[in-house]
């Protein structure tokens, strides 16, 4: 059964996604400075996306090679798009590039889900140690001179697709929330095309401020 309220929030997620990312831009290109508001909306948007991931968990397990394939060839095309764009700051491990590793996760070691969960909530109350090297970069420990656009390491973004996986077991599981929203064909469509609007919206957004400089 399709929750529709579910299509409604990764909308949601998208628009708020595709505002911060349109602001982060115009402080790449121009003066203009990230507000707390952009901030906050860039967490909201940030939370929702890494959680409705999460939500979906069990499809990565049931139709993983096909979810793996989309997830991992667009995980290449962002770091390699990004290269291009800017070197120094390229997209090395970026939030596609951890829905990558969920997805594997998921599908072949499920049950360390719970205790990555537990301790990447704890990791948001602590600041991780800078080591002298990026050889666990994916975990989140980096040398202090590690910059990129977009990075996503487990810890403590694991935390916000548990925060999905929680939502999704005991939940939507148990039928706690049973109101839904009336479906909608547009929000359906592309709620189920995030992925692919995820990879356009972005070089869209450059070159509208790239045409306005």
């Amino acid at each position: 059964m399709r929750l529709n309220y579910i299509d409604y929030l990764k909308v949601i997620a998208l628009l708020l996604m595709t505002f911060y990312h349109f602001r982060f831009a115009s402080y790449l290109y121009s003066d203009s400075i990230l507000t707390l508001a952009d901030e906050t909306i860039g967490f909201l948007a940030r939370f929702l996306f890494l959680s409705l991931f999460g939500i979906h968990y069990s499809s990565y397990q049931n139709k993983f090679k096909t979810k793996f394939k989309k997830l991992l060839s667009a995980s290449v095309l962002v770091s390699f798009a990004s290269y291009l764009f800017d070197p120094s700051n390229y997209i090395v491990w970026g939030v596609i590039h951890l829905f990558t590793l969920c997805a594997f996760i998921f599908r072949f070691i499920p049950k360390i889900i719970y205790l990555l969960g537990f301790i990447s909530i704890f990791s948001l109350f602590i600041d991780l140690p800078y080591l002298s090297h990026n050889l666990f970069m994916i975990l989140g420990f980096t040398k202090s001179s590690f910059t990129s656009y977009d990075y996503f390491p487990i810890f403590p973004f694991f935390s916000y697709v548990f925060v999905g996986i929680l939502f999704k077991d005991y939940v939507i599981k148990k039928g706690v929330l049973k109101r839904d929203l009336p479906p909608n064909v547009y929000v359906t469509r592309l709620a189920q095309n995030s992925l692919l609007y995820y990879l356009i919206h972005i070089p869209i957004i450059l070159l509208v401020h790239y045409t306005m400089m």
